[in-house]
């Protein structure tokens, strides 16, 4: 499952790469719902997704924030993480959870090259600035659990 912040750019990129990984290992075409960015919208974003009759694995969350919503309604439906239901998260701010962390030094240096050409009356609007990422694992993910 993935939880999508609709009208985001960084969201939908996320989305995009997400389901591109998913298609190309053969995982299956992600089901995806609505969040919000908060720990709340991340609640309920789970909730929807644990009720969803497809069984789900595994819940992609576009920031720890909605991540660690995501840890509260499973621990309120019983489910233990990793063993039943693995839970990634976006930010590296949250200690329990297996993240993808940006390089903010590297993304503080594209935004003030951006508004430097900004400034300069350069249309910024095709450029494409990629910053890496590293993935923390915290022990929120594993493997496929069997059925």
């Amino acid at each position: 499952g993935f939880i999508h912040v609709p009208g985001y750019t960084n969201s939908e990129t996320r989305l995009l790469h997400f389901s591109r990984v998913m298609k190309d290992t053969q995982a299956g075409c992600p089901i995806v719902v609505e969040g919000d960015w908060t720990e709340k919208g991340g609640y309920q974003a789970s909730c929807k997704l644990l009720d969803n009759p497809q069984r789900i694995t595994a819940i992609f969350a576009g920031n720890d924030s909605m991540a660690l919503g995501i840890l509260k309604a499973l621990d309120e439906r019983g489910l233990k993480v990793p063993q039943d239901i693995s839970v990634i998260g976006f930010d590296g701010i949250a200690p329990p959870l297996t993240t993808l962390q940006i390089d903010i030094s590297t993304m503080a240096n594209a935004a003030h090259m951006l508004l430097f050409y900004m400034f300069k009356k350069t249309n910024v609007n095709e450029m494409n600035v990629v910053v890496p990422i590293r993935l923390i694992d915290r022990g929120s993910t594993g493997p496929v659990p069997s059925k």
